[in-house]
C-alpha cells in the first residue's frame, strides 16, 4: 500500500449573485487526483497533477463537450519528454452549492488526502471545508479500475475515525457525513455519481458529482439542476435504454415511439415502480432525486441504487438541466407475470398515487 499526500484547493469568499449564470448553483470546488502514482516525468506527477486540477477548476478540462477535447502537452524544464495529462486513469470531484435563491456567498477548501494506492485500486478520503458555515463533510470513495477497459467499479462509505479530529477541538465546527450513499456503482469514463454531502432544507445544499476514469473522456458540469419553468413541462422517453448502477438492466418492453407526459412512471424488476416528474406535486411524498438533461434521465432511489435511462431524443424540452421529481411505489407490479421480468413504462394525464395505475399508456410486451 502506498500513501500519497495532502491535495487541497480553495476558493475565496465570493457572491453567487454577482455571478452571471449561477443562479441555480454554484461550483465551490473540484479536485482531481489519479489512481495509480508515477513517477515525476508520467502523467500522474505532481506537475501533472497540478495542472489537470487547475483545468477542472476553471471549467476548461477536457470533456465539457464531448468528442471537442485535445490532449494537453507539457514539457517540463525544458526536456523533450511529453506528457499527456489527461489519458492515465483518475477521480475528479466537483463540489457545487445548489440554491433557490442567489443570496449567498461561498468560501471553501476542498481536497483529498491519505490516498491509499493498491494496485488498480485507489481509496480517497475527501472533504470539504465550508468556512463561511464552519462545516466540514468528509466520506471515503473507493475506486478500483476493472479488467473492461474504461470500467470502474466505484464504492461509498464513512470517512476513518478520527478523520477530521483537526476541526474536532473546534466547538464552532459542525462535522458531517453525507446522510445517504449510493450503493457501489459500475462507472464508464463519461459518467458521473451525484452525492450530496449537506443541506440546510430547502434553499440550499452542497453535493459533489465524482467522476472515475480518463479526464479526456469525462463530461464536467456548467450547472446545477433546477426546476423547469414551464409549469406543464413533460418528460419524453424515446427509445429508452435502462442502466441500473452503472450496469445494463432489464429488457425493455415494446414501446409506442414516444412516451410523453407530466408524470412518467416507470417500473423496473427487482425494484418495483417509480413515478417521475418535473414538478413535485403536493402532498404526495415526491422528492428530488435526479436530473434531466439532454437524452439521458438519472434518478437515485431512497435505498441507494441509481437508474439511468438513455433515450433517443431529448428527455425535456429546452437546453437546461432539470431536476428530477421521484416517489417510489414499490408495492405495484404489472399484472400480466411475463411483463413482471420486463421494464415497463408509462404515462398518465395526471398524477398518479403509490399502488394507483391510473389512466396511462404502457409499454408491455418484450423486444
Amino acid at each position: 500500500m502506498k500513501l500519497a499526500g495532502f491535495l487541497l484547493i480553495i476558493t475565496s469568499a465570493v457572491p453567487v449573485a454577482a455571478q452571471s449564470g449561477f443562479e441555480h448553483g454554484h461550483k465551490i470546488g473540484s479536485n482531481i487526483t489519479y489512481l495509480e502514482e508515477s513517477s515525476q516525468a508520467a502523467p500522474g506527477s505532481q506537475a501533472a497533477e497540478i495542472l489537470a486540477n487547475l483545468r477542472i477548476q476553471f471549467a476548461e478540462a477536457p470533456g465539457n463537450s464531448k468528442g471537442s477535447s485535445v490532449p494537453i502537452v507539457v514539457n517540463p524544464k525544458g526536456l523533450n519528454t511529453t506528457i499527456l495529462l489527461n489519458q492515465k486513469p483518475c477521480a475528479a470531484f466537483e463540489t457545487w452549492a445548489e440554491q433557490s435563491t442567489s443570496d449567498f456567498a461561498e468560501s471553501a477548501g476542498t481536497g483529498v488526502t491519505v490516498i491509499e494506492r493498491t494496485e488498480r485500486k485507489a481509496v480517497f478520503h475527501r472533504f470539504v471545508r465550508d468556512n463561511l458555515r464552519q462545516i466540514y463533510a468528509s466520506y471515503t470513495l473507493t475506486v478500483e479500475a476493472l479488467p473492461e477497459e474504461g470500467t470502474y467499479r466505484v464504492s461509498f462509505g464513512p470517512p476513518p475515525d478520527g478523520y477530521a479530529a483537526q476541526v474536532l477541538a473546534n466547538a464552532d465546527w459542525k462535522v458531517l457525513t453525507p446522510a445517504k450513499y449510493p450503493v457501489p456503482q459500475i462507472m464508464k469514463d463519461e459518467d458521473s455519481i451525484r452525492l450530496e454531502l449537506y443541506s440546510n432544507g430547502a434553499s440550499r445544499r452542497v453535493v459533489e458529482y465524482i467522476h472515475a476514469g480518463r479526464q479526456d473522456r469525462m463530461v464536467f458540469r456548467k450547472e446545477t439542476p433546477h426546476d423547469s419553468y414551464a409549469e406543464d413541462a413533460e418528460l419524453a422517453i424515446t427509445q429508452p435504454r435502462l442502466r441500473v448502477n452503472g450496469v445494463a438492466g432489464a429488457a425493455v418492453g415494446a414501446l409506442p415511439e414516444t412516451i410523453r407526459g407530466p408524470v412518467v412512471w416507470v417500473y423496473i424488476p427487482g425494484y418495483g415502480r417509480y413515478v417521475l416528474s418535473l414538478h413535485a406535486p403536493a402532498g404526495l411524498g415526491f422528492e428530488d432525486a435526479g436530473e434531466a438533461s439532454g437524452n439521458s434521465l438519472v434518478f437515485t432511489a431512497p435505498d441507494g441504487n441509481v437508474f439511468r435511462i438513455d433515450t433517443a431524443e431529448r428527455v425535456a424540452a429546452g437546453s437546461g438541466t432539470y431536476t428530477v421529481h421521484m416517489m417510489p411505489d414499490s408495492g405495484w407490479a404489472p399484472a400480466d407475470p411475463q411483463d413482471r421480468a420486463r421494464v415497463t413504462i408509462g404515462t398518465s394525464p395526471g398524477v398518479i398515487g403509490p399502488g394507483v395505475t391510473g389512466p396511462a399508456v404502457a409499454g408491455t410486451g418484450g423486444r
